[in-house]
């Protein structure tokens, strides 16, 4: 494998996990080109960061508002063909001072804006009868040409889809650290979320928390690499030890995971959902997709953004195996269907990994014997206690508060997390059958201890 996998504005690595290299943009570095365009879009939300109110609140005020957006088409092409060095573009601020930009920046940041864009003036008619009478109304499907033409052309430049998702926009592109801490032991209010739907707080902290766990990705990728790189050397003590490591990382995930009960009130969620779908599978508000005028001649259909296009899970099942216990079913076809949603460097990355991990169990069972194993075996469950806690948010989030059975994603929702949660039972079955089948020659008393809580637990689990 490479040891860095980057776009100019992802570097899967040691140092930045699946986070962005570059901070968000702000009032200070803004190039002066495009600052109609964040101006109008932090007039979007429902609160405002100034808490007031700001266009969504009043009912169509958008489709009046909208028509008053020039058309940055012409800026964004400047960028693409003006050659400069290191990827560095040369900009005027709105105080005219001198500022240099990495030109992927610009590209994420413009994206960002236009994705928020795009779904609140879609998707407002639909959030409209939705907090009316928990109807889902037919969203707009025309998207006007000052809007598509700059917007379809960023996700070009960017190789993505134009349209809301998880990387560029409403995820990992739309946060910045505002108390830097070097444990990655991040905290609420250490965060700050940039573009927003309906900008309360419930929103807000929705979103942190997937950044929370995130923050540890440099961790997770950092062990990753390690294990791999001791594998091919033989290294006992090296991949034990990342292995635990590793443990103690995802473990960390999973309590961030938790702040969402306590931190994003579950009936609220229902409001800003909304402008999380797509129209593949969502045919109910969108017919047969959206039009993006002076860009295509035919309707287009793209997923919605969902937190299925993470990486973290994905790169685990892909490493500790999960991924060949995944049934053959439709819903796996989704779920492989969703990689394609995620940055090209994200994808060559799963790609490489998929090769390196190929009979990683049995390569550290050979290394470091049922000690390896048994560490495996634990970060597994960790897997499994984290899809299923997903579950729980789905239940309680989802499914006690709408009738409307389809995910942001346009897949089936009360079936999706399931399909995969049998596939980390049955790896822990495979890893338990190699374990009870050798001696626990060099194990620790605290090792031994530790498989026999998991064997405990994993007998309830399957009853």
């Amino acid at each position: 494998m490479k040891t860095e996998y980057t776009d100019g504005y992802f570097n899967v690595s040691k140092k930045y996990g699946f986070l962005p290299m570059y901070t968000c943009l702000n009032d200070i570095n803004f190039p002066n080109n495009f600052i109609v365009l964040k101006k109008f879009c932090d007039n979007l939300p429902i609160i405002k960061k100034d808490n007031r109110f700001g266009i969504l609140y009043y009912h169509n005020q958008i489709e009046e508002k909208i028509k008053e957006l020039p058309n940055l088409i012409n800026e964004i092409n400047k960028i693409e063909f003006k050659l400069v060095q290191e990827g560095l573009m040369e900009w005027r601020n709105s105080d005219n001072i001198k500022i240099f930009i990495p030109k992927k920046l610009i590209y994420q940041t413009l994206f960002r804006y236009y994705a928020f864009l795009t779904s609140t003036y879609c998707l407002e008619p639909t959030y409209n009868s939705y907090m009316k009478d928990k109807t889902y109304d037919k969203a707009r499907n025309i998207i006007p040409k000052n809007i598509s033409e700059p917007f379809c052309k960023v996700a070009e430049l960017l190789d993505c889809n134009p349209w809301l998702e998880y990387h560029y926009s409403y995820g990992l592109g739309n946060y910045t650290i505002i108390n830097k801490r070097e444990d990655c032991n991040y905290k609420i209010e250490d965060l700050q979320v940039e573009s927003l739907f309906c900008g309360d707080t419930d929103e807000i902290n929705f979103i942190k928390v997937h950044i929370l766990i995130n923050l540890y990705s440099p961790i997770l990728i950092g062990c990753i690499f390690d294990i791999l790189k001791k594998v091919h050397v033989g290294d006992s003590s090296g991949i034990t030890k990342n292995l635990k490591k590793m443990l103690n990382c995802v473990q960390n995930m999973n309590v961030k995971r938790k702040y969402m009960w306590d931190y994003s009130d579950k009936v609220r969620y229902g409001a800003y959902r909304i402008f999380l779908m797509g129209h593949t599978g969502n045919e109910k508000l969108f017919d047969k997709g959206v039009l993006y005028e002076g860009v295509y001649n035919e309707y287009k259909q793209y997923r919605g953004e969902t937190g299925a296009q993470d990486d973290i899970i994905p790169t685990l099942d892909i490493f500790t195996g999960i991924t060949t216990y995944y049934p053959d079913n439709m819903l796996t076809k989704y779920l492989y269907e969703l990689r394609d949603y995620r940055p090209k460097v994200i994808i060559e990355f799963f790609n490489d990994l998929e090769k390196e991990s190929n009979d990683l169990t049995l390569k550290i069972f050979e290394i470091c014997g049922v000690r390896g194993l048994i560490y495996l075996l634990v970060i597994v469950n960790e897997i499994y206690l984290f899809r299923n806690g997903h579950w729980q948010f789905v239940k309680k989030y989802i499914m006690s508060n709408t009738k409307y059975n389809v995910a942001t994603g346009g897949t089936p929702l009360n079936l999706w997390l399931p399909n995969q949660i049998k596939a980390c039972l049955d790896k822990m079955n495979e890893i338990l059958l190699l374990i009870n089948h050798h001696n626990m020659k060099g194990t620790s008393k605290d090792e031994l201890e530790i498989l026999d809580s998991i064997e405990s637990k994993q007998k309830i689990k399957e009853e």
